[in-house]
């Protein structure tokens, strides 16, 4: 049965993260996972009213040569995820260009069918009621020459409030960054006209005219207005001078043209979810690593959460830092770097979004980068500590064992994959099984996510044994 869906149900919280390498050209590094509350399809490619997953892997490495990667694409039942019900992309794929396999990934409903449509670099495969098939590769307005093609972060959302997807996207180089958004809509054959640039010389406003680093895009309703807000964030090209910035842009009917934007918390990870159920999508922002600014060293290894109002994130309930330190903790105290990944969703079916912190590079005992998850609880009070859970693959019912450089929880995305009302929690290891890569489901229940009943998947369950890092990028 086909179950229509809107843009912005379709596509609430999309997110990439692009990088320079030191030839200008933006070299993708990951997206960051989509967040959402559970109970309504999100990226449901084949309309059956079930949220699947999208799960990037790299090609083997034979003879000096890197075979093409792929996306698998598997889809969410009554029973959750089955590897048997899945496609592939990959080059063979029609549509798609040779080498454009690895850009950053987003979803929506572009050309407004009713089917979620998945978006990497400069490329959209249609959703439809078989699934996804068909590439069409699309010029994005203004690339420059010096540029090697594709978006270095996509967002979708709908930033003028009138119901339809509009695709966002940064583009350029690092000494000519931009960030158009088309506002067109898209037909089969590509975007519509009716493209504009974001007004944000401020967010790349940089003391040694080099641009940023990364940039990092996530849209979703912060104002309760029912018009999606974006989030641009950015890391540096300096010598550490300036932590990871974020900006708010405001969406309106007018949309994000001529939007001035409001800077928020530093941080190079991000997700949006209604974590005190007031009715504003609340902020969470993660940053794992060091920067020095202004003579000081910012805090390491924190998320910071940001809550929604009318007015936008910051002016509502005070910020919440949560970091290494912070008492109540579940698990452990933390040892490595924290918050390499965040996500939102609602686990128990509550209503609260609660928030999941992967971490790489946490170490197990005296395993380095064995990597863990915490989840923490949301409430009418906020994010809490109470309830909270904690995961690596030395828990019970969690398949595997926590070796060297596996990697568990660096990369995480909440969604509900079985049409419960729970999010369920899928946890990437793209180093786990000598680097082939693992994904790991835990499955939402009234009492919080649960470790038994876990499934894995990686490589060899979708045949594909030319692959390796399976879970390196993920949305879903």
């Amino acid at each position: 049965m086909r179950h229509r869906i809107s843009p912005i149900a379709a596509a609430v919280l999309l997110a990439g993260i692009a990088g320079c390498s030191g030839t200008d050209a933006p070299t993708p590094v990951h997206t960051p996972p989509a967040a959402k509350a559970a109970g309504g399809p999100r990226a449901d490619f084949n309309g059956d009213g079930y949220n699947d997953l999208a799960v990037r892997v790299n090609g083997l490495r034979v003879e000096l040569e890197t075979k093409p990667g792929a996306i698998v694409v598997t889809y969410g039942g009554k029973d959750g995820l089955d590897a048997a019900r899945r496609t592939v992309i990959d080059q063979d794929t029609d549509g798609i260009p040779d080498g454009h396999l690895d850009g950053v990934m987003t979803y929506g409903d572009l050309d407004n069918d009713g089917y979620t449509d998945l978006v990497f670099s400069d490329v959209v495969v249609w959703g439809g009621a078989d699934g996804l098939s068909g590439g069409t590769a699309f010029d994005l307005p203004g690339q420059p020459s010096d540029s090697s093609g594709g978006a270095g972060a996509l967002a979708v959302g709908d930033f003028n409030g009138d119901g339809k997807a509009e695709l966002a996207a940064f583009i350029g180089t690092k000494k000519n960054p931009r960030i158009s958004v088309l506002a067109g809509g898209f037909t089969r054959k590509g975007p519509r006209s009716g493209t504009y640039d974001l007004a944000f010389s401020s967010v790349f406003a940089n003391a040694g005219g080099l641009g940023p680093l990364e940039t990092h895009l996530t849209a979703g309703d912060l104002t309760g207005d029912h018009i999606s807000d974006l989030i641009v964030g950015t890391r540096w090209y300096t010598d550490n001078d300036k932590p990871p910035g974020n900006t708010f842009f405001q969406g309106s009917r007018q949309g994000l043209a001529d939007v001035e934007g409001k800077d928020v918390a530093a941080g190079h990870v991000t997700a949006i979810g209604d974590i005190d159920l007031d009715g504003y999508g609340d902020l969470a922002i993660g940053d794992s690593s060091s920067h020095q600014f202004d003579g000081q060293e910012s805090r390491a290894g924190f998320v910071t959460v940001t809550y929604g109002s009318k007015d936008g994130p910051g002016d509502g309930r005070p910020d919440q830092v949560i970091s290494k330190d912070t008492p109540g903790l579940p698990g452990p105290p933390p040892r490595g770097p924290f918050a390499d990944s965040v996500a939102l969703g609602d686990v128990n079916g509550d209503g609260f979004a609660d928030l999941a912190i992967g971490d790489g590079a946490e170490p197990f005992g005296t395993t380095i980068n064995a990597g863990r998850v915490i989840l923490l609880r949301g409430s009418a009070k906020g994010l809490t500590t109470a309830g909270g859970q904690y995961f690596t693959q030395e828990t019970p019912g969690i398949p595997g064992d926590s070796v060297e450089r596996d990697r568990f929880g660096e990369r995480l995305t909440l969604s509900d994959l079985n049409n419960d009302g729970k999010a369920d929690l899928t946890v990437c290891g793209p180093e786990d099984d000598r680097n082939m890569g693992s994904a790991w489901i835990l499955p939402g229940t009234a009492e919080g996510l649960r470790a038994t009943g876990t499934v894995r998947f990686g490589p060899a369950d979708f045949g594909l044994k030319d692959k390796r890092a399976y879970g390196g990028d993920l949305i879903g």
